[in-house]
């Protein structure tokens, strides 16, 4: 497996980890000793900048994925290895895991697409479960009141006799505002995502992102065939 991708993550601050932390500092309004959880952490990136951003919180990160596990704990740093842990967990076994309000703050970033609008309900439960102020979380999302769900069979990335796909969905603000709420969020906020670069997405095309700039400077994001809506959703949890 290659980590260059990841590698260019820790490195550089990417648009949607910046745009998160800010998002955080905006909305929290400062951070300091917080425990924090991050759910499909990959390979670690995101936790990277949380640590240097905010140097007293400790961060959990928390993936399926073992490889990106193992090169994510072989890049901490000494001066942060007593603040940072990374374990292997299944989203859904997150209230067997760990105790009632154990975060004060868990993040879920470009995960949420791949549930449906009737599965994610689950998923929120779980999060808020274990975190007492504020769960924040990336996803595509759309003012219409409408889900679309769309299922990718990538030719490029599988083959042409492929017959797995993958999950696009993007998710209605009012239905997911009106869920959480039932949950127990006290409020939920919304913020766009805008990506500052251009991407020129995969040359040889397939799933991957690309964007297109508009008059206005402002850039909409692709994927294959598929407009991606990107925001960032924070629900406050006292």
């Amino acid at each position: 497996m290659s980590f260059d991708y990841h590698e260019r993550q820790y490195q550089q601050c990417y648009d949607t980890t910046r745009r998160l932390l800010e998002f955080v500092d905006d909305t929290v309004g400062g951070v300091g000793e917080q425990q924090i959880l991050d759910m499909a952490c990959g390979a670690g990136a995101n936790v990277h900048h949380m640590l240097q951003r905010w140097p007293h919180c400790k961060v959990t990160g928390l993936d399926l994925d073992a490889s990106l596990l193992d090169y994510a704990r072989g890049r901490v740093s000494p001066e942060a290895s007593g603040r940072c842990e990374y374990n292997q967990a299944n989203l859904f076994d997150l209230p067997t895991l760990y105790d009632a309000g154990t975060f004060n703050l868990t993040t879920l970033m470009q995960t949420l697409l791949f549930f449906g609008p009737d599965e994610y309900a689950e998923v929120l439960r779980a999060l808020m479960k274990v975190t007492r102020e504020w769960v924040f979380l990336s996803s595509l999302f759309t003012d219409k009141r409408m889900d679309v769900t769309a299922q990718i069979r990538d030719y490029i990335r599988f083959g042409d006799d492929t017959k797995e796909t993958i999950p696009y969905n993007t998710h209605c603000m009012d239905r997911f505002q009106r869920i959480a709420l039932q949950l127990g969020a006290k409020e939920v906020i919304f913020r766009d995502f805008e990506i500052s670069i251009d991407l020129t997405g995969p040359a040889e095309g397939g799933i991957g992102t690309y964007t297109r700039k508009l008059e206005d400077g402002n850039r909409l994001q692709f994927s294959g065939a598929v407009f991606m809506p990107w925001k960032l959703a924070a629900l406050r949890l006292q």
